[in-house]
């Protein structure tokens, strides 16, 4: 028990640091903020990737708060904290005195710790996903009213923070369900059926909406890449915890579904207790639906996955890892001890990746526009590159002169209209030369370029690639290809006819996310072409 309370302090420890390192906004959580402090916020909830829970809570948090950083960030931290809690209550609930597996592998694992803690609904999508899982096995335990009233109202907040957790609860549903035709138990079946229809019906507005033709922009993102990319980065979440975690998260997995087929066995149910086959069929109703069932919205998605998106599967993961152990301590009650064996040499292997991953800013933009503020004068431009970082940056740039995002799309990225711009652009013949003429007129005039973020700077000698209109023969609606070749051409514009280039150092003392370490350029003086 000195163990467990010494983990708990660390975790909560943990969280707290993570909170002190994290810094200004990036851009991901200024969308957030943009949206839910947005005064049409009920037209604008329904555009969000997500449903609507999260927005909602978060317009609460700054009403009731406000929106400074420090605000934004204790909003961040009290969800972390929640974790901790809803992990070791969801964990009781499968009878474990101390859930190790939960509070080491899941409570413990920097990609919770670090990215369930941001201000995006992430965090409160596995909050939600803990606590819907734990009230479907109550319920399923003892079928009352009161308890289906608790599971149906944990099954509409965990749906309505976002869409993964509807895969979550049909695949809870599916193990609670395989328990009651155990039992030959029909009506809490159909109890079960109700609440998922309900939780359904509550969020299919937002899902018609998120695939109605007005968001055909969203083209511009879907890419199809193979299984063995998203599979790779699923194992960079996992192994952010230290490269072990790659091969301990399977082998424990394998583990418990070993020990919940061995339960299953023809001849052993009735050397069996029947709660301990009730958990076996839990575990294996959960794992089977809720495997096929993310895997398969991942991939309909057709969008590039970061490490953040695993969370509700890492989570589900773990929970059936910790029923896995909790069936072994049923068959073998010495088998209680080698959790805690485990958690305590994964714990220690785990320290060495996990502390230093918590020290780590969201963002740099915060320290790139101190310098601009002070240099910058009326008469030169700021740009902004990719686009997209002028959500941060306009969160926290306040000097005279004025900025541009490249390309220039809307200043802020309310429903995503940043990337329904880019898609009209896209289908567009020269549709940056605005913004190349506003650099040049800069220059011509001797105002100076600011360039916050990266072009495509060419080898000597090379020239820009140029795309047709879209769609493209080969390359469809690539944003990506397309965002390159206007970033070559600006480049290429600076490189021949500005005088000089350098980059302005920006001293940070800790890593930054690597989604949002920018550097900074200076670009002075114009060249005129040299005669033919």
């Amino acid at each position: 028990m000195i163990f467990a309370l010494a983990l708990l302090v660390v975790l909560v420890t943990a969280r707290v640091v993570a909170f002190l390192h994290a810094g200004a906004l990036w851009r991901d959580e200024v969308d957030s903020v943009n949206l839910a402090s947005d005064p049409a916020y009920v037209e604008t909830w329904m555009h969000d990737w997500f449903p609507a829970l999260f927005l909602a809570v978060l317009r609460g948090w700054i009403v009731g708060f406000g929106d400074s950083d420090m605000c934004l960030r204790s909003f961040g931290l009290l969800c972390g904290l929640l974790h901790v809690a809803a992990i070791w209550w969801s964990g009781r609930q499968f009878g474990a005195c101390v859930p190790w597996a939960l509070l080491v592998l899941l409570a413990f694992h920097p990609t919770l710790i670090v990215y369930g803690d941001e201000v995006r609904p992430y965090g409160l999508g596995v909050l939600t996903q803990l606590i819907m899982v734990a009230h479907v096995w109550r319920f399923v335990q003892s079928p009352t009213w009161s308890r289906w009233a608790l599971l149906q109202v944990a099954a509409l907040l965990a749906v309505q923070t976002t869409y993964n957790n509807s895969v979550m609860l049909l695949a809870a549903c599916a193990g609670a369900a395989l328990v009651c035709l155990r039992r030959r138990e029909v009506k809490p079946i159909f109890a079960l059926i109700a609440a998922g229809l309900v939780a359904a019906v509550s969020v299919l507005p937002f899902f018609l909406n998120a695939i109605s033709p007005a968001n055909e922009w969203a083209v511009v993102l879907r890419q199809d890449l193979p299984w063995s990319w998203h599979v790779g980065v699923f194992f960079q979440a996992v192994g952010l915890g230290g490269p072990t975690l790659c091969l301990v998260w399977p082998a424990a997995v394998i583990m418990s579904l070993g020990v919940a087929f061995t339960v299953l066995r023809p001849a052993r149910p009735a050397l069996t207790q029947p709660a301990t086959v009730d958990k076996a069929l839990f575990l294996l109703g959960n794992m089977v639906v809720g495997t096929a069932g993310f895997w398969t919205y991942i991939r309909l998605t057709r969008l590039p996955t970061q490490v953040w998106y695993y969370l509700p599967f890492m989570t589900l993961l773990i929970l059936c890892v910790e029923l896995g152990g909790r069936i072994a301590a049923d068959i073998k009650p010495w088998f209680r001890w080698v959790p805690v064996a485990a958690s305590a040499l994964v714990f220690v292997g785990m320290l060495f990746y996990t502390w230093p991953a918590l020290e780590m800013r969201f963002t740099n933009v915060d320290l790139l526009v101190e310098p601009l503020a002070e240099q910058a004068t009326a008469g030169d431009l700021v740009v902004v590159c990719p686009w997209y970082v002028g959500l941060s940056f306009d969160r926290y740039y306040r000097g005279e002169a004025p900025s541009m995002n490249f390309p220039d799309v809307e200043r802020e990225r309310k429903a995503h209209g940043g990337y329904q711009e880019i898609k009209q652009k896209m289908a567009q013949d020269d549709p940056i030369r605005a913004e190349l003429k506003r650099i040049e007129e800069t220059l011509r005039a001797g105002g100076r370029i600011w360039l916050v973020g990266r072009l495509d700077f060419l080898p000597q000698g090379a020239r820009p690639l140029r795309l047709p209109p879209a769609p493209h023969p080969d390359l469809g609606w690539s944003e990506a290809a397309y965002e390159t070749s206007w970033s070559q051409q600006a480049a290429f514009l600076l490189q021949t006819r500005g005088a000089t280039i350098r980059q302005i150092p920006v001293p940070v003392t800790v890593r930054v996310n690597p989604y949002e370490n920018l550097p900074l350029f200076l670009i002075e003086g114009w060249r005129e072409p040299s005669p033919p």
